[in-house]
């Protein structure tokens, strides 16, 4: 009797963990997929909770980037949330009351309206995959700017989609369609000669059910757009074919002296002449289709020093660094996310110093034994590391020799604030014992 008793206790707690009461014999919800987008321009991540405990969280989504998650269908209390880098509580951005369907497509996007958070939500049933066709709807998740449209365009026998106007903050269905290659073009609405986006060539099934969402550029240039695709669980950005590449080329070489930069073999006129030592330099537009650029000694056509090869991203701001000794100059295009964020500051670090091996460098509020913390970063030259967010106030940079553990640069003292974009590049000093940075964007 107590085995049967036993056994009956043991699977009915087997089958509590698939939420199937024994005495009510309640069923858990099916699951059903909830995709989330962060669109809003000021607020570098959000955080989607359905309750207010932590293990309510659902997820931190970074702008620009789309996830999806699995969710019991039901009704939730959401709240959506930033955090702080200083580790203080997060503030709460909004809060709604919302079903999540099971068998339905369930999109939010978190779009940003006069400052605010504001979540955009949309659900439609799920797609018939054994469909001959594909269904594509649109979100408009620009606030600002020229009024938007949008038109698809077959390479094949597709059906084409003429321009049809995308208000902000709405999903327009523009129904199904028929598998092929198509190019999408995001014009003004009213003046389709004024073409804001043009993607790259993509490819669309039968049985897709594909969402574009339509945001202001991910990299942070003005007045670019950048076109999400989600299809199901599965996320991916076009590439807009007009952009150039965007280029500032620091010359950090231990010789000090000047180059020049060619681009795709064509040597007769540099693209940038004399590029200085330890120089600011501008971002320039790099013609679209450029895929090699060349170093070589300022007037010296004839010597190419360092060559990069189909290392630059359309529609991408890099810094080009050129590092190394005369006879072994090297060059790395290091792509860089401009995008300001209101709550914080954000920090990049650039190495052209080949003097030594491997730099090792501190951030640290200001007073801080550098000997009690772990590097922020670790580089060789040349090289750069990501953007790196820091709420607002007094920092010191220290910079080390990871190899024989001594000082060669600092404590240097920066502010950070709100918004701000900062970059320091280190170079070579020139007496091999020290290392010098040059102060770039908001430092200058």
């Amino acid at each position: 009797m107590d085995l049967m008793r036993n056994a009956a206790t043991t699977i009915c707690l087997l089958i509590a963990v698939f939420l199937i009461g024994c005495e009510d014999g309640a069923v858990r919800s099916p699951q059903t997929s909830l995709t989330v987008i962060n669109a809003a321009p000021s607020f570098e991540s959000l955080s989607l909770s359905r309750g207010t405990t932590q293990a309510s969280g659902i997820g931190t989504f970074e702008f620009g980037t789309i996830s999806s998650v699995q969710l019991d269908s039901g009704t939730y209390n959401f709240r959506i949330e930033t955090r702080s880098t200083t580790g203080s509580e997060p503030v709460e951005r909004a809060a709604f009351s919302a079903a999540v369907e099971a068998e339905q497509n369930n999109l939010y996007v978190l779009a940003e309206q006069n400052g605010a958070v504001v979540p955009l939500r949309f659900s439609r049933p799920e797609f018939d995959q054994s469909g001959a066709e594909w269904e594509l709807t649109v979100i408009n998740a620009v606030e600002s700017g020229p009024a938007l449209s949008i038109e698809l365009i077959p390479t094949g026998s597709g059906t084409p989609v003429p321009n049809q106007a995308l208000p902000f903050g709405q999903q327009v269905a523009i129904g199904t369609l028929q598998p092929d290659t198509y190019e999408v073009v995001v014009s003004e609405t009213g003046n389709s000669a004024n073409i804001l986006f043009r993607s790259e060539a993509a490819t669309f099934s039968a049985g897709q059910s594909v969402d574009f969402v339509i945001t202001t550029d991910r990299n942070g240039i003005e007045n670019r757009l950048t076109l999400n695709v989600t299809l199901g669980d599965v996320a991916l950005v076009l590439n807009d074919v007009t952009a150039p590449s965007l280029g500032r080329f620091l010359n950090g070489a231990a010789d000090q002296l000047a180059r020049d930069i060619f681009l795709d073999g064509d040597f007769t006129t540099p693209f940038v002449d004399d590029v200085a030592f330890a120089a600011t330099g501008t971002f320039l537009d790099i013609p679209v289709g450029t895929s090699v650029l060349a170093v070589t000694p300022g007037d010296n056509a004839s010597v190419v020093e360092a060559e990069l090869t189909d290392q630059l991203q359309r529609g991408t701001p890099h810094n080009v660094l050129i590092a190394g000794t005369a006879g072994d100059i090297s060059a790395a295009a290091i792509a860089d996310n401009r995008r300001r964020f209101d709550s914080n500051g954000r920090l990049a670090i650039l190495n052209t110093v080949s003097t030594y091996e491997n730099l090792a460098i501190f951030v640290v509020n200001p007073g801080t034994d550098i000997t009690t913390v772990a590097p922020d970063l670790v580089l060789t030259a040349p090289d750069a590391g990501p953007r790196t967010t820091f709420a607002p106030g007094a920092r010191e940079i220290t910079v080390v020799d990871a190899a024989s553990a001594n000082t060669v640069l600092g404590p240097l003292s920066i502010t950070i604030a709100d918004g701000g974009l900062y970059t320091v590049m280190l170079h070579e000093s020139g007496d091999g014992t020290t290392v010098s940075a040059l102060l770039l964007d908001d430092l200058q």
